[in-house]
């Protein structure tokens, strides 16, 4: 039992340090809206697929002051997951969909580096939406290598808001 609780007690406090050091280095004005990314399919078509793409174009605001807002990028769009997609069952049929986003050209979204590919993950099954980003952000602050960088943000689908999701490089 004793092993259990140190191992608790450890991610606890690497939680609490990762997020002191972000609070720390974090140059907030106060401002806790998420930027925004608003992704419109070609004719309006409903992301059905996990599989098959859909033509659509990109828009980002409210990062970092406008610096790094887009408008039109090209790209395209899937589903992405296994359960999370295709839960039928009751129990895990998950309303709120992943998406699979490879851009045209490679883009520098919210500083994560040029990377034509951001998956947008919706967190359905934990109400937290804290789980995945505690993992990423632990991984990258002790030095993992190939830790997707991470960022929350609202996501809109043909004008229609979706919810808070982490967006990620793929």
């Amino acid at each position: 039992m004793k092993n259990y609780q140190m191992a608790a007690a450890t991610i606890i406090l690497l939680a609490a340090t990762v997020f002191l050091i972000d609070a720390n280095e974090s140059e907030s004005d106060g401002d806790l809206t998420l930027p925004v990314v608003s992704i419109d399919t070609e004719g309006g078509k409903a992301v059905l697929s996990d599989t098959d793409y859909l033509v659509c174009s990109v828009d980002v605001a409210g990062y970092e002051d406008g610096a790094g807002d887009i408008s039109g990028a090209e790209g395209k769009i899937r589903g992405r997951g296994n359960t999370t997609w295709y839960g039928n069952h009751t129990w895990w049929d998950m309303p709120k969909k992943p998406y699979k986003l490879k851009l045209a050209e490679e883009t520098d979204l919210f500083g994560f580096g040029p990377t034509d590919t951001y998956i947008f993950i919706a967190n359905y099954a934990d109400q937290s939406l804290s789980r995945d980003y505690f993992a990423y952000t632990i991984a990258d602050s002790i030095g993992l290598e190939h830790t997707p960088s991470c960022l929350f943000v609202d996501l809109y689908l043909n004008g229609i808001y979706q919810g808070v999701y982490m967006c990620a490089t793929g």
